[in-house]
């Protein structure tokens, strides 16, 4: 059953097509992946889904509703999170304290009963703290709980941005490049950890990345991009196999040369 639904996405800047009249339907449970060279379009399409543009023309639909006008927030709200190419944390809190700032949407205490400490609220905070500490374990973060972000090597800033993701409680979760500038070891752990947590927690995950390897391995869909539009959709097998992604990856010599 397809959760997410686009149908002919359209976005210019200028004189430019960045999305030109993309269709993707994204299964429920799914790991969709989308691929393509450089400027092909594919952060533009997660920042219109995500509601940081606006499409010019086409339909996004989350479960039957409908995306289309709706505040980065309020797509938050219908269960929608992501991560950026740019890791985005807060760099001098804690990695727990990012946590909490991820799950503040689904706090419910108002300002007076915050202000006067009632026990509603100090049960509420335990239970969020707990909470987030369990999602800290859950990318193998428990021990950093208290080191602040900045402090946190590469690989595991990244994991704890998925962690803070996991916190709004979302129904697809949007990873844009996770892999970039990780070793192969962090590559390796942050794999498992796409795997685990779509399993764990019933997730559709979708997302963007350079590294092939990471992509064949986990994705169950790949949708490719080129100039802004969609070229090729299909499993690892059919993608590695089609002349259309080889000839945009390496040009129309590599698919005479049989490549």
């Amino acid at each position: 059953m397809s959760l997410l639904e686009l149908k002919g996405v359209t976005k210019q800047f200028g004189g430019l097509t960045a999305v030109n009249q993309v269709d993707a339907a994204i299964k429920q449970g799914s790991i969709t992946a989308i691929i393509g060279p450089n400027g092909a379009g594919k952060t533009t399409l997660f920042n219109l889904i995500t509601g940081i543009y606006k499409p010019d023309k086409g339909s996004i639909t989350l479960a039957g509703t409908s995306l289309l006008n709706r505040k980065p927030n309020q797509i938050a709200g219908y269960g929608i999170a992501r991560t950026f190419q740019n890791i985005r944390l807060f760099k001098e809190m804690t990695a727990l304290e990012n946590i909490l700032v991820g799950m503040h949407t689904h706090l419910h205490s108002s300002l007076i009963s915050t202000l006067l400490r009632l026990p509603s609220v100090r049960k509420e905070e335990d239970n969020a703290a707990r909470h987030a500490y369990q999602l800290l374990q859950t990318v193998g973060l428990a021990e950093k709980c208290n080191e602040q972000a900045k402090n946190l090597p590469y690989g595991e800033q990244r994991r704890l941005e998925i962690a803070r993701a996991l916190a709004t409680k979302p129904k697809v979760l949007f990873l844009d490049e996770p892999a970039a500038g990780m070793n192969p070891k962090e590559t390796k752990v942050l794999t498992e950890l796409i795997i685990q947590v779509r399993d764990d927690f019933d997730l559709t995950i979708i997302l963007i990345e350079h590294d092939m390897k990471l992509v064949m391995k986990i994705s169950e869909e790949i949708i490719v991009l080129d100039y802004g539009q969609k070229i090729a959709s299909g499993n690892p097998d059919e993608i590695r196999t089609n002349p259309r992604v080889i000839e945009a990856y390496l040009g129309k010599g590599a698919v005479r040369n049989g490549l």
